[in-house]
């Protein structure tokens, strides 16, 4: 019984500690490809701003990549696609996650829920 209550304060401390520091995302202007925009100065966010944007709007085939903190609303901003012309809006919440349209932050969720198993193994081992 009391490997599942350490098991448990050490995940609620391990969940808390991502609100506890500041979320840093990739951030950017209107820039042509994913790889330049990655090479500019990281943004730190501040509490009204929990989440990283990435928005990629293409015309005529060219596209212009943005990133950013944002907050909520931001996040679930119209995104069309209309032939010729379109707007991508991602999110998500874990530092630089954004790195491509916010597809790393699944990969973020599975890290901590091995790192939470494997802990648990070994305070198990322990206890």
């Amino acid at each position: 019984m009391k490997i599942y209550i350490v098991a448990s304060v050490f995940l609620f401390v391990l969940c808390s500690l991502q609100y506890v520091t500041s979320l840093q995302c990739f951030a950017c202007k209107e820039m042509k490809n994913n790889t330049e925009c990655n090479q500019q100065p990281m943004e730190t966010c501040i509490p009204n701003f929990p989440m990283c944007l990435t928005k990629i709007n293409t015309v005529f085939g060219h596209k212009q990549i943005s990133k950013r903190c944002a907050n909520t609303s931001e996040c679930e901003g119209f995104e069309y696609n209309v032939g010729m012309a379109s707007k991508d809006i991602n999110c998500c919440t874990t530092d630089m996650c954004n790195s491509y349209g916010g597809q790393s932050s699944i990969q973020g969720s599975r890290m901590l829920a091995a790192a939470a198993f494997l802990v648990i193994c070994v305070l198990k081992s322990i206890l």
